[in-house]
């Protein structure tokens, strides 16, 4: 295991032995991930701040079911994926909000930006209509750089299918686009 892993789980056993800091280290170290991708599953920044909460307060609680057979960030990103899902049930909403490089984007006027941003926005449009599976892998592997490995232990699915359904959400955004208009390749 890598030494972020052998950190987080030195941060663990520190927090078990009573250091209550360790855990909110944690907390400062994964908040950021986790409230990006809950923020690009359910596309609103005040339910992505509470998902992101609710993630740490249900690690906290869950704490001692942890068997550490993945990363600690692998089993945050897990109950994050989870919460946004059943979130996602409730509301029965998604949209997809623009992140901060994004908005920045928005500003200039070149054409070539103009271009980017409108291909950008087809993108996203077409992700929202894959299947909930294929438009978490292909949001976990594109947009937070998991491994197959990763995915398949954040959705519960062996790694095969996390490729297979990479391929797949990458084939049906392909199609989307093409079939929309306006964009060939990706």
């Amino acid at each position: 295991m890598g030494m972020a892993f052998e950190s987080d789980f030195a941060l663990l056993d520190q927090y078990a032995e009573g250091e209550e800091r360790a855990f909110e280290q944690l907390v400062v170290r994964h908040q950021r991930i986790v409230y990006y991708m809950a923020l690009r599953i359910v596309g609103n920044h005040d339910d992505a701040a509470d998902i992101t909460q609710q993630v740490f307060l249900k690690a906290l609680a869950d704490l001692k079911r942890f068997e550490r057979r993945s990363s600690f960030r692998t089993w945050i990103c897990t109950i994050a994926v989870n919460l946004c899902r059943n979130h996602l049930k409730r509301t029965k909403k998604m949209e997809w909000v623009e992140l901060s490089g994004e908005e920045r984007d928005r500003g200039e006027t070149s054409p070539e930006s103009l271009i980017k941003r409108e291909r950008d926005r087809r993108v996203r449009e077409a992700i929202l209509e894959l299947p909930e599976r294929q438009r978490l892998t292909l949001i976990l592997r594109s947009y937070h750089h998991m491994s197959h490995q990763e995915i398949a232990q954040v959705l519960n699915i062996n790694e095969n299918n996390a490729r297979v359904n990479y391929f797949h959400a990458l084939k049906n955004l392909k199609s989307t686009l093409i079939r929309k208009g306006g964009i060939d390749e990706l």
